[in-house]
């Protein structure tokens, strides 16, 4: 996240340095726990650890937003002080830590629950401090929803080209029609299509408090202690530094990164139904979701087996996924399938020239050497390959250990996505924006 912020999701060599440097760190904040726990460090370690690096967040958020179509100056005031209000309270709560009788006041989870809600109502006002930013996503998603509602076909309409055809590549609504549901409740009622993108970052806060309850619900420390750490969790997720800009942006991977958090907690709670009418519905929306998508359904009839499930409760399952999937995909497909199919499979089938200033590896082998040695991985046939066969290596590796519930699901989808983006040609903010959801979960495992 403080590598996002700092350049945008954009490559430089400072900002790669800084990453590993915290990227160090938070491995050891929370991959190291266990470890800690037994040479006897207590729980108070980790929360210390964890408030610092939120301070930081927030710290970094104070320091700049980092939104770049500021219209309103005065909701960009009111958005600033309400981060100042969010980081004070964040620091009369860190006073648990140094003093041996802290008051009840402190200790309860009333701070982190009001420094969440102040955080939140800063996001929300980045709607109103960049109401028109000059990205195309906004306007064609936009524009895509309003057909939609309209009872049009998006995948046939033309879009406004605001680059001047500086990207190569024609302007088209290229997501899957999943996006489109989530979008109409909010356009239905004439808002912009970003507070859909801050409803659902919400909830991925929400889940990741769940998830942080659960996994510490057995640690020997009062309830205050539990419900603090779990407000805490959410708090490093709404505070990422980049978060905001990912908002003003318009960038739709939230969706999809909250289908992820949903079905490691379905994993976790045997919800079976539940995940697969998750799953059916999350490949409708953008079309690498599809990815972590095998990864749960690996999990879970993993799960089903040790629980016994029968053949004909597996059959089930996989016929709601597939009715999901169908429920939400077919309409749009039957109508035209040979515009569906131009706009989001051939598009993202033809190889598309690198881009030096993209944040992966092969640019930066490139700018090295003048020479982009490892173009073989611009045919997306080469990288499907290679991506596939990394992720069985992983799940089999993983299985073969007997990893904990939910392990092969998070890191099989950490590894695959981690390469896909480095070797990729056009990963910037909102990939790896989406990539950092992975380590939170794993650490949560």
């Amino acid at each position: 996240g403080l590598l996002l912020y700092l350049s945008y999701g954009r490559y430089g060599e400072p900002t790669i340095y800084f990453a590993l440097a915290f990227g160090l760190f938070g491995s050891i904040l929370f991959f190291g726990w266990k470890k800690l726990s037994k040479v006897g460090a207590s729980f108070r370690i980790f929360e210390i650890g964890v408030w610092l690096l939120i301070l930081i967040q927030l710290g970094c958020l104070c320091l700049s937003p980092a939104l770049i179509y500021v219209r309103d100056s005065g909701a960009s005031q009111a958005l600033s002080s309400f981060l100042y209000l969010a980081i004070c309270l964040w620091l009369v709560y860190g006073s648990r830590f140094v003093t041996r009788k802290s008051q009840r006041w402190v200790e309860s989870p009333v701070i982190p629950i009001l420094t969440v809600l102040f955080v939140v109502i800063a996001k929300a006002l980045v709607i109103s401090a960049s109401p028109t930013p000059a990205i195309d996503g906004h306007i064609i998603v936009t524009q895509a929803t309003d057909l939609f509602l309209d009872f049009k076909n998006p995948y046939t309409a033309s879009y406004p080209e605001i680059y001047g055809g500086a990207y190569g590549y024609k302007p088209t609504f290229s997501y899957w029609p999943g996006t489109l549901y989530i979008m109409a409740p909010f356009r239905f009622f004439g808002l912009d299509m970003r507070y859909g993108l801050l409803f659902f970052d919400l909830i991925i806060g929400g889940l990741l408090g769940l998830l942080a309850f659960r996994k510490f619900s057995v640690a020997p420390v009062s309830l205050s202690s539990k419900k603090s750490i779990s407000f805490s969790y959410s708090l490093l997720w709404v505070t990422l530094p980049v978060s905001f800009f990912v908002l003003e942006q318009a960038w739709l991977d939230t969706f999809i990164i909250a289908g992820g958090v949903g079905l490691l907690l379905c994993l976790f709670q045997d919800r079976f139904k539940t995940a697969s009418l998750i799953a059916g519905f999350m490949v409708t929306v953008k079309q690498y979701a599809a990815f972590y998508v095998l990864f749960a359904i690996f999990e879970f009839f993993s799960r089903a087996r040790e629980i016994r499930l029968s053949l004909k409760g597996i059959f089930s399952l996989i016929g709601v996924g597939f009715l999901s999937f169908s429920l939400f995909m077919l309409p749009f497909v039957l109508v035209n399938p040979r515009a569906f199919y131009e706009a989001t499979i051939e598009f993202f089938s033809k190889p598309i020239p690198m881009r030096l200033d993209a944040l992966t590896l092969r640019a930066w082998v490139a700018l090295r050497t003048g020479v982009d040695t490892l173009e073989i991985f611009s045919n997306p046939v080469v990288l499907a390959v290679v991506l596939v066969g990394l992720s069985v290596w992983c799940m089999a590796q993983l299985r073969s250990k007997k990893s904990p519930r939910g392990m092969t699901y998070a890191v099989s989808s950490y590894v695959l996505f981690s390469c896909m983006f480095l070797f990729g040609t056009h990963s910037f903010c909102n990939q790896y924006y989406f990539l950092a959801i992975w380590p939170l979960l794993i650490s949560l495992i």
